[in-house]
């Protein structure tokens, strides 16, 4: 019986050539008993590798030479037992070349029975189609080897030949070509990176090589995700090519013999947990008998557990929230540690007394509207919300503007109940795998899930969006010596009655030939050397706001022509409301900062590299601009940049000179005049044991003799 078995993990493709032969030899007085016959149909690979066996009965070890040569009974030195492989006489050490029948077995003998493997590699060569075997019992000589009765050559039966070669074909069943998928546990919603890599360790190259995965299932793709080598692979009908069948082209035994192809899906909200997700890859050739299919890879579907997630609330200008004012809400969506949450969506209907003002959606997909919702009045919608393991939360936040008095009377609250009016916001956390959504919950009570509660104070009210200070230059620009700065000063009373406030402000220093533009009546200003820096003092006591009235106050002043690079202008209002001490406030402007010298502040720096994402190995380069907009040359100039340790073979470009201790690149400009623009460049390698996903940062700096010091962007 002969058994041909195949294996995944074997390598070596080989041709398989059975020949029945069940052959009886025996030469006699009369006949001869040689037999040459071929086995063909097959290709002999470079280095060539065969294996000649056959399986014989009636083998005797005493007949044959030896040892008939020297027997003193049965002497015959022509009484041979042979097998010629392409005209070779084939031994071994238990089998003698004109002994070959013998009863010997590769475990050791059996009477009666031979069962012989030879390496017959070097007696063929790349390209041969088929050999000749010759099967000989004695010389082929009927007059010889009868003397003493020797009786000629030895009977004996030949049953079947095997013949296996290596065959001269592409060959993809090596460990050399894999399908993976990261990560191998994932949760709905969450993306599956799948590398292919298709490697031709064969002895031909492959003509018209397709690889091909099907889509798998519980996922959906992710459009313009293919690539070939990190180079984009377009889509076919807004899915992948690599599901129908990408093509490779030909693909090479030796040298460039290798593709990597990676694409993304996303697996379906509704995907029940516990689901496994199995992928595998089929790769053909024109010269593969068989399409190869690799070793299937496996994610398992875990939904993550959520907890009930947190909303807090903000009253932007602090104190007691009233009519008009701005709140910010911050929601805390939290899980456990272990797993990833992906495919998640938050939902928030704003409150009939509150419209919606802006959404920061944290980075994910914001589809709120400033008008939807129940209410009309907006609704936060916030999908494609995602955390990664061992994350344990995300935030996302929203502003919501409170009605005014008028607004909420035409709403149809009654005038007696605004004051104590309940603002109320609950929100929850949507997500396919969940049974129901997760309500959100205010931390700061005992009740779990609660909403989050506000309650308005109506009265008088300064601490409201229009009442503040700001400071701004009038040319634009830079602030430099000599530019005018003017201050507006807004007193709004957005409560529902009067009352009277005291007003300081002292004008920084720095500052010169202050004046008022605009003031009403009992605003009063002191001009320099008046005020706390001898620059100049605006004052009221005693002035009354009525209800829902704003006031404004413009004072202009120039920078001095001495002010130091770097100063900071910074001025502070103080607003006193003698009755009601809770609306007290300092309104501070903005600051401002002199600029008088080089200023390199949209200093930048690109890093370029292989299209379609950074791998290891990969070189980057990176390329520093830096454009003097101050008002002074920059003198003794350097930029420095601390290379990341992530980074190898840092090679310099434009002049720079690179110190291996502590990794850092010094380019020194020397002077760069008002307006002008220098770049350097370097590169280096991303070093190859990198983690997939990791960071590289990298910032330089840009210094000069008069002290500045600027970072990239």
């Amino acid at each position: 019986m002969v058994v041909v078995w195949s294996s995944e993990e074997e390598a070596t493709l080989r041709d398989v050539n059975l020949f029945d032969g069940f052959q009886l030899f025996d030469e006699t007085p009369f006949s001869t008993a040689v037999d040459t016959f071929s086995i063909g149909g097959f290709d002999v690979a470079n280095p060539p590798e065969a294996t000649y066996r056959f399986f014989g009965l009636e083998g005797d070890a005493l007949l044959g030479v030896p040892p008939q040569d020297s027997d003193p009974v049965l002497g015959c030195d022509t009484c041979f037992d042979y097998v010629r492989f392409n005209g070779t006489k084939l031994s071994d050490s238990l089998n003698p070349q004109n002994n070959l029948f013998n009863s010997s077995l590769p475990e050791g003998s059996a009477i009666g029975v031979d069962i012989d493997s030879y390496d017959v590699s070097r007696f063929v060569s790349p390209g041969d189609t088929s050999v000749s075997i010759e099967i000989g019992s004695g010389d082929n000589d009927t007059a010889t080897g009868h003397v003493n009765d020797a009786g000629g050559g030895e009977l004996f039966l030949v049953g079947y030949h095997v013949l296996t070669i290596n065959r001269l074909s592409p060959n993809f069943r090596s460990r050399s070509t894999f399908i993976t998928a990261d990560p191998s546990e994932a949760s709905p919603g969450e993306t599956i990176f799948y590398t292919v890599v298709v490697t031709n360790d064969g002895s031909l190259s492959a003509t018209n090589t397709t690889v091909r995965v099907p889509l798998p299932r519980n996922t959906e793709y992710i459009a313009g995700s293919t690539r070939v080598d990190g180079a984009e692979v377009g889509d076919v009908g807004g899915s992948s090519a690599i599901f129908g069948g990408l093509s490779l082209g030909t693909l090479s035994n030796t040298g460039d013999n290798d593709r990597r192809i990676t694409f993304r899906v996303r697996i379906l909200p509704d995907t029940p947990n516990g689901t496994i997700i199995p992928a595998d890859a089929t790769i053909d050739a024109n010269e593969l008998a068989e399409p190869t299919v690799t070793p299937e890879v496996e994610v398992l579907v875990v939904a993550p557990t959520l907890l009930t997630p947190q909303k807090s609330a903000l009253d932007l200008n602090g104190g007691a929230l009233e009519p008009g004012d701005f709140i910010t809400y911050t929601v805390r969506l939290r899980k456990d540690a272990e797993r990833s949450a992906a495919g998640l969506t938050f939902v928030d209907d704003i409150t009939e007394f509150a419209t919606l003002q802006s959404v920061n959606a944290g980075g994910f997909t914001d589809e709120s509207e400033p008008t939807g919702g129940a209410n009309g009045t907006g609704q936060v919608r916030i999908s494609n919300v995602s955390m990664p393991v061992g994350s344990e939360s995300t935030t996302v936040s929203f502003t919501v503007r409170v009605l005014s008095v008028d607004e909420l009377l035409a709403a149809g609250v009654d005038p007696g109940e605004v004051d104590g009016l309940l603002i109320r916001n609950q929100g929850e956390l949507q997500a396919e795998f969940l049974p129901r959504a997760l309500l959100t919950d205010d931390p700061g009570t005992a009740a779990n899930p609660d909403p989050t509660d506000l309650r308005l104070s109506s009265s008088v009210n300064f601490r409201n969006p229009s009442t503040f200070k700001v400071a701004e230059d009038l040319n634009g620009g830079s602030l430099e010596p000599g530019d005018t700065v003017r201050f507006t000063i807004s007193v709004s009373n957005s409560g529902s009655q009067s009352t009277t406030i005291n007003l300081t402000d002292n004008l920084p220093a720095a500052l010169m030939d202050a004046r008022v533009v605009s003031a009403p009546p009992g605003f009063l200003f002191d001009p320099a050397p008046s005020g706390a820096n001898a620059t100049g003092r605006l004052s009221a006591i005693g002035v009354t706001i009525e209800a829902d009235e704003t006031v404004i106050i413009r004072l202009e002043a120039e920078v001095a022509g001495d002010a130091a690079n770097g100063t900071e202008i910074e001025n502070i209002a103080e607003l006193r409301v003698p009755s009601f001490s809770d609306q007290d406030q300092d309104l501070r402007a903005g600051v401002l900062t002199v600029t008088a010298g080089a200023v390199f502040s949209t200093a930048t720096k690109v890093a370029e590299g292989a299209g379609g994402g950074f791998e290891p190995g990969d070189t980057v380069r990176y390329t520093i601009s830096a454009t003097n907009e101050g008002n002074q040359a920059a003198v003794g100039a350097t930029i420095l940049d601390t290379v990341a340790a992530d980074l190898t073979a840092i090679t310099p470009e434009d002049g720079g000179l690179y110190n291996p201790g502590p990794r850092v690149i010094t380019w020194n400009l020397g002077e760069v005049g008002v307006g002008e623009t220098r770049i350097v460049s370097f590169t280096a390698r991303i070093g190859v044991a990198v983690p997939n996903g990791t960071a590289i940062a990298n910032q330089a700096s840009i210094t000069s003799d008069d002290g500045g010091s600027f970072l990239t962007d």
